[in-house]
């Protein structure tokens, strides 16, 4: 493994930007050029949805526009502020409770904004990028921070996005800092999780 690159220790082959995709919590000091934060919003639009219905909503800010992008940092708890100032763009990622064509509840909401967010990371990964998704954030803040309401939207994460740091960059930080960000990746076997019904 060679510093900022992780790929996973995968048991069988798969898609590249799967295998490559990780969360840094470091970020190079460059802009995201603004083709590619379009392209990112674009995977998402084509994800599936239940009816079609997209309920995803997202509201990003670059560091371009520092007032918005200050607007979006002081909504993280303190822990993620340390390292998520590096990144140069944030996104927060909202779902629509309801259906759009009967307002009636969209119970597939958060499966389905899940997906297109995960679209999107893997979007950020095909272009360079680096995504880190966290859930350490002030919920209820949120709102009030984008003009929607709690009884209609549903809060689901932040995004920090940026280009990979280098490693010279990283020897700058902690050593508990460095431990962190160059510890092997891991994930649960494929027999914990998956079951074959007989």
């Amino acid at each position: 493994m060679t510093y900022p690159n992780k790929p996973a220790e995968t048991n069988l082959p798969i898609n590249d930007l799967i295998k490559n995709r990780w969360s840094p919590r470091l970020f190079a000091d460059k802009p995201i050029e603004s083709e590619k934060i379009t392209c990112l919003f674009e995977s998402a639009r084509w994800a599936p949805s239940s009816r079609n219905d997209q309920p995803w909503q997202y509201y990003y800010a670059t560091k371009n526009n520092p007032e918005g992008f200050n607007k979006l940092f002081s909504l993280m708890k303190e822990p993620n502020q340390v390292w998520a100032k590096t990144a140069d763009m944030l996104v927060l990622v909202f779902a629509r409770k309801n259906f759009t064509y009967n307002n009636l509840p969209n119970y597939n909401c958060v499966y389905d904004t899940g997906t297109a967010t995960g679209f999107l990371v893997l979007e950020a990964e095909n272009q360079g990028l680096r995504a880190h998704q966290m859930i350490g954030i002030e919920l209820d803040k949120t709102y009030e921070a984008v003009g929607l309401s709690k009884d209609e939207y549903e809060v689901m994460a932040m995004i920090a996005l940026g280009y990979s740091a280098t490693d010279e960059q990283l020897q700058t930080q902690d050593a508990e800092f460095i431990k962190r960000e160059l510890e092997l990746r891991t994930r649960k076997e494929l027999n914990t999780i998956v079951v074959e019904l007989k």
